[in-house]
């Protein structure tokens, strides 16, 4: 074995050391192996080691493991590479001799180290996101939320999301633009943040919102859209413009949703009009205290409608009005109301007899005329006109008016006012002037009816 020191030929001052080993002696032209042992003296790494063959002498090379390469000039070398702190790597080389007497191979051994620094190479990239809900009622919230991630390498600093929302639709505190500062995002990193907006009418509304940073990575978010409805509700009433007392009323309420939302849990509301009392209603309508409520559920979009009705007795003569109100989720409250107007009639009996029956002639008679007003109203006006038969002569007439004759009729003075149920009576007094079975021809006329009502009493006037 022989060994050399590289490159100050001593070991403790060397950074390399090869060690040749070879038989003593070998047989001419007998294939025979040595070993080249390279070792590393330091404690860092060699790099680059190249082992050359620098001269033979009646020596053939056969083979080596690891197996040689060619030289610039034709002479084998053994690149070995890099070889770690105190390692060794071993060649094994397969040679022999053409002649008898000495068979030698001269060997060097190089390495070169070089200084390498690194630094890494990053590319931030920016992606965002947007979602929002898809479909609101105008009362609801509108839920927004965005995504900033750092889809590259390397951190990205000072990261902002900015979006400016559509005319219509602000932030919950009034504010039309959107701004997040999302800071420092490592690679891979997401941030998400949530905003409530609300609209402020109904449509469509989109926008798209957009990431910067400083590290000179920007997004922006694909717009997304959210429809706003709202239910729009529209009622009218519908009434008689009057009736009588004594007959009942009925005031119907139609209702409408022309929006383009279903109108859900709708409820109508009616007072019981002030001077009438409940007598009925349609389609489940409850007394509750005095109002008339009607749970209708939902009234479809575009041209719903409900109709709904009720009916009371008038307590008097004067004016009922029926409102109601209708109202459902997140729609405006709405009123409509009509008027029917109640009035009385006048129904006035008229009555005549004779106090006595059958008069001899000669003496005197008299014809009570009784009026009795049976209806619900003031009769007002009224005229009392008789006419006396020939048999009879006037002698006086009196009452609620005073009477007077012209010819052989009696005129009573108007009556200006006889209330419901009352009653009011006028005297005739006449005497028989000569026999016969006569008639006593009394007519009766108002302000309310003026086709005569007639009555005809019979006396019998005898000898």
């Amino acid at each position: 074995m022989s060994s050399q020191a590289f490159p100050t030929g001593e070991l403790a001052s060397s950074a390399i050391a090869v060690y040749t080993i070879m038989p003593k002696e070998v047989r001419r032209g007998q294939p025979y192996d040595y070993q080249l042992v390279v070792c590393n003296l330091t404690n860092g790494e060699l790099q680059n080691v190249v082992v050359t063959s620098e001269n033979t002498n009646n020596l053939e090379m056969v083979s080596s493991d690891p197996a040689a390469s060619k030289g610039a000039d034709g002479s084998a070398q053994w690149v070995l590479g890099a070889l770690a702190p105190r390692d060794s790597e071993t060649i094994t080389v397969t040679g022999k001799a053409g002649a008898t007497g000495v068979s030698s191979n001269c060997v060097a051994v190089s390495y070169n180290n070089f200084l390498c620094a690194e630094t890494k190479v990053v590319e931030p990239a920016l992606a965002l996101k947007k979602t929002a809900t898809p479909e609101v009622m105008l009362c609801d919230p509108i839920q927004i939320t965005y995504v900033v991630t750092n889809s590259g390498t390397g951190s990205c600093s000072d990261v902002k999301v900015t979006d400016k929302l559509p005319d219509g639709l602000t932030t919950a505190d009034g504010q039309s633009n959107v701004a997040f500062n999302a800071g420092t995002l490592a690679a891979g990193q997401s941030k998400e943040f949530k905003v409530n907006a609300k609209a402020t009418k109904t449509g469509r509304f989109s926008s798209a919102a957009s990431a910067t940073s400083s590290c000179g990575a920007d997004a922006n978010a694909a717009a997304v859209t959210t429809i706003v409805r709202q239910p729009k509700l529209a009622i009218k009433a519908q009434c008689s413009e009057r009736v009588f007392l004594g007959r009942n009323v009925t005031f119907t309420f139609d209702l409408t949703n022309s929006g383009d939302a279903a109108c859900n849990s709708t409820v109508i509301s009616a007072p019981v009009p002030s001077g009438s009392t409940f007598v009925s209603a349609d389609n489940g309508g409850q007394l509750t205290g005095n109002t008339v409520v009607w749970n209708v559920g939902t009234v479809t979009a575009e041209g719903g409608k409900r109709t709904v009705s009720m009916t009371v007795a008038p307590q008097g003569i004067g004016t009922l009005r029926g409102a109601a109100t209708a109202e459902c989720a997140c729609a405006a409250q709405v009123a409509d109301g009509c008027e029917t107007k109640v009035e009385g009639i006048p129904a006035i009996l008229l009555e005549v007899v004779d106090t006595t029956d059958p008069i001899p002639v000669g003496e005197d008679v008299t014809y009570v005329i009784t009026v009795t007003n049976q209806g619900s109203a003031t009769g007002t006006g009224i005229r009392i006109v008789c006419e006396l038969p020939a048999e009879e002569t006037f002698t006086s007439a009196g009452g609620a008016t005073s009477g007077s004759l012209s010819g052989r009729t009696v005129t009573f003075a108007p009556l200006a006012a006889l209330p419901p149920k009352a009653r009011a009576e006028f005297r005739i007094t006449v005497k028989a002037n000569a026999a016969g079975d006569v008639r006593f021809k009394t007519s009766m006329t108002s302000d309310q009816f003026k086709n005569p009502v007639e009555e005809t009493e019979s006396t019998n006037l005898y000898k």
